[in-house]
């Protein structure tokens, strides 16, 4: 189960990406890849306490504290492995003690914004009534896949639903603070724009694709070779028969053990490499269009292929879609920065006190 932020509304969400990004290092480098313009986390590396902090002598098994607010190491630890079971299987062991470490600093540091902005809600008198977080609630559990009940889903975030409704209501309340508390920063402007496009062209480029359809005769791991042997041979002589002529969709609909893309005739829409299994997208993006290419073996079975279209990589134009994503951008760092000021500003009036040893 990820994140259980994940499910509530884009508002409550944004503050937390510093904490979030630890949860989704895995998924990273694919976004960056395929994201023309990626946000930046609200909370600065800046604001980790300094340093030169000094301990004080009754800080035992505590990490650290906020005008009289503290982290436990007990509560850090709960925390810290909480993640880390949410993230098993996702992370190379030669690269768990890192990733621990990290995730270790940026539950620490969500804590310290967290908390300064939390007792500066409460010193304006900023709070969140039941009836927002009751939406909020509802919002989630509407954002739930039919699968998950929200039972289900509280036990696997290691929530009750009293501690959710906390954590919404600190969130609501946070949020409020800063819509209050933050000037609204300045309107995007064209040169901006203009600016952001030139100087970023390579976040702008629309990765080769190819349009194509398959016919799939699956194959189970426990087939004996007289069975592979008989599933090829069904593959080639489907092969046979669009070569002759018969149309494809047809043939998918009748043959292919894909029964999603058989129903629209084979077609599985545009994709790009790295979507597809190896020998799967070596085939496409070597084939020619319209060519039925040779059978193709992957770990699901024998595939034919045939390419509709392919388009080769390009930079996109600045038309007025990317204008909107950039000026949408731009608009949402400038707020983020905005915010960062605020903390920063928070924090120098804060009394700060880090037990580096706990």
């Amino acid at each position: 189960m990820g994140n259980w932020r994940k499910y509530l509304s884009i508002g409550l969400i944004f503050i937390f990406l510093g904490m979030v990004t630890a949860c989704n290092q895995q998924d990273k480098k694919s976004q960056e890849e395929n994201t023309p313009i990626a946000t930046e986390p609200l909370i600065p590396e800046e604001t980790m306490p300094d340093e030169n902090v000094p301990v004080v002598p009754d800080m035992a098994g505590i990490v650290i504290m906020v005008d009289g607010v503290t982290l436990t190491k007990d509560a850090l630890d709960k925390e810290l492995n909480a993640h880390l079971n949410m993230m098993k299987g996702q992370i190379p062991a030669n690269k768990l003690k890192t990733a621990r470490a990290d995730l270790r600093d940026q539950i620490i540091n969500s804590f310290v914004v967290t908390t300064l902005l939390t007792n500066e809600a409460k010193k304006r008198n900023v709070a969140a009534t039941e009836k927002e977080i009751t939406e909020e609630i509802n919002k989630l559990k509407g954002s739930l896949p039919p699968e998950l009940s929200f039972e289900t889903f509280l036990k696997d975030n290691n929530l009750t639903a009293k501690k959710l409704r906390e954590k919404i209501g600190q969130d609501i309340q946070i949020i409020k603070l800063l819509k209050a508390a933050v000037p609204a920063a300045g309107k995007v402007t064209d040169k901006e724009i203009n600016d952001f496009y030139r100087q970023n062209k390579d976040k702008f480029v629309a990765p080769e694709a190819v349009h194509a359809r398959h016919i799939l005769i699956k194959t189970e791991p426990e087939d004996d070779e007289q069975t592979i042997g008989t599933k090829k041979e069904k593959a080639e002589s489907i092969r046979q028969e669009l070569l002759e002529g018969v149309d494809f969709a047809q043939l998918a609909n009748q043959h292919s053990d894909d029964r999603h893309s058989a129903q629209l005739g084979g077609d599985l829409g545009m994709f790009t490499r790295g979507q597809m299994v190896k020998p799967f997208e070596t085939a496409a993006f070597s084939q020619k269009e319209n060519d039925i290419g040779s059978i193709v073996k992957t770990e699901f079975g024998y595939h034919i292929i045939q390419v509709i279209k392919r388009e080769e990589k390009k930079t996109m134009p600045l038309n007025d879609e990317i204008r909107e994503q950039i000026s949408s951008f731009l608009a949402m760092r400038k707020r983020d920065q905005a915010n960062q000021n605020f903390v920063r500003k928070l924090q120098e009036k804060a009394t700060i006190v880090v037990n580096r040893n706990a």
